[in-house]
């Protein structure tokens, strides 16, 4: 159901809100017959769906978008168990929507997909993405660093990392929550940048240093070349665990994605 090279929980859809409508109108698949992706999908996810976070060349080559996108939810709603493999509601799914009270209503959705995926999103070993996304969140916002109040939470190329080595080693993945915080002080000792500049505006600072952190991944842990995730795709599943509640947006403007472990987790 998910290609191999596939990690992220999702490639390129990020309009969540709109799972309990697909669902909801989702076709009974008669028995023996091969399960497919609805067609009513494909109307139902043109524009406005958000495609924002959407890298043009990360969409395959001949690929239509609104094909490409339709296909993303049919294999996000079966690897979370919303539908079946025989390509029916799945019994989560049903109970879900049996919750929902109005159209607007996505309390049982968010508290649906969050289950799900804690259940189903797992790497080697049966290694939980959620909880060492979290800890790692946890962790760099616990840091000492000069720079921790500027990005106190995982930045997109971490969750990459995090995410990609939890599904190729999953021992070194459990590492990493008390490695993050060190890592990120030697990416800033490279830059030259031990401490925050007390001359420009907090948000150049923020900037620099997120700049800093993936030039360090990018050159000595995820060379180019070597990247399995897209930067879509990496954009869409951080979108989805802030949709659900798992993760929290710390940075609200400008063009720095950190995120952190929501409370009481």
């Amino acid at each position: 159901m998910v290609a191999p090279q596939q990690l992220g929980l999702t490639r390129v859809f990020a309009e969540f809100s709109l799972l309990p409508y697909l669902l909801r109108y989702l076709p009974p698949v008669p028995r023996y017959q091969k399960p497919e992706i609805p067609r009513l999908w494909y109307g139902s996810l043109m524009p406005p769906v958000n495609t924002d976070h959407i890298e043009e060349d990360d969409i395959p080559k001949g690929e239509h978008i609104d094909d490409y996108i339709a296909a993303d939810v049919w294999q996000l709603t079966r690897r979370l168990d919303l539908i079946t493999p025989e390509g029916n509601l799945s019994s989560v799914a049903r109970s879900m929507l049996a919750q929902q009270r109005a159209v607007d209503d996505y309390t049982a959705l968010n508290e649906t997909l969050a289950a799900q995926i804690k259940t189903h999103y797992r790497g080697l070993l049966d290694l939980s993405i959620v909880e060492l996304l979290q800890e790692s969140a946890r962790g760099l916002a616990n840091g000492d660093s000069p720079w921790t109040g500027y990005s106190p939470g995982l930045l997109l190329i971490e969750i990459q990392y995090l995410i990609e080595l939890a599904h190729f080693d999953a021992a070194s993945a459990q590492q990493q929550p008390r490695l993050l915080a060190a890592r990120r002080d030697e990416a800033l000792s490279a830059a030259d940048m031990a401490e925050p500049d007390p001359g420009v505006h907090d948000m150049q600072n923020t900037i620099e240093h997120a700049d800093a952190v993936a030039d360090f991944y990018l050159s000595n842990l995820i060379p180019v070349g070597r990247q399995t995730m897209t930067l879509t795709e990496i954009r869409s599943t951080a979108m989805l665990f802030t949709f659900t509640g798992l993760l929290t947006e710390l940075s609200l403007a400008g063009p720095v994605q950190c995120l952190g472990a929501p409370e009481g987790e």
